[in-house]
């Protein structure tokens, strides 16, 4: 089984809204074109850090909110970290200032990354990470 997993990790709140949007285009297209995953399911987690402790609640629920026309809120999730750079090192993620599409096997190993936007170039890109599995 293959999982895709959307991570936005946005370097302040301005970035973190273009990685989102990104991220709802991806599934948006997913939606329009079942045929490109097949059965494959898809997350999103938005990683956020130096978040305080008191505002982390409402921060999810407006992100479960904002998700929750376009995909299953079983299948969203926020990832409180204290840095972003410090979490997509350690989990060997690029990172940078574009929304990052994840291909997870079964076992948990990362196969591949899509970064950025909903472009032909990109949707060739997942097709070929998708052929090499």
């Amino acid at each position: 089984m293959r999982i895709f997993s959307f991570l936005t990790m946005g370097k302040d709140r301005s970035n973190g809204e273009v990685q989102q949007k990104e991220v709802i285009a991806w599934q948006q297209y997913f939606n329009d074109n079942p045929t490109t995953l097949g059965s494959i399911p898809v997350y999103h987690f938005p990683v956020l850090s130096g978040v305080p402790f008191f505002v982390k609640g409402p921060i999810k629920k407006a992100l479960y909110d904002y998700y929750a026309d376009i995909v299953n809120p079983a299948r969203v999730g926020v990832l409180f970290v204290s840095k972003t750079e410090k979490f997509a090192k350690k989990a060997a993620i690029p990172s940078g200032d574009e929304s990052i599409l994840v291909v997870v096997a079964s076992d948990g190993t990362i196969k591949g990354f899509v970064t950025g936007g909903v472009t032909p170039l990109k949707i060739g890109q997942l097709k070929s990470v998708l052929a090499a599995l």
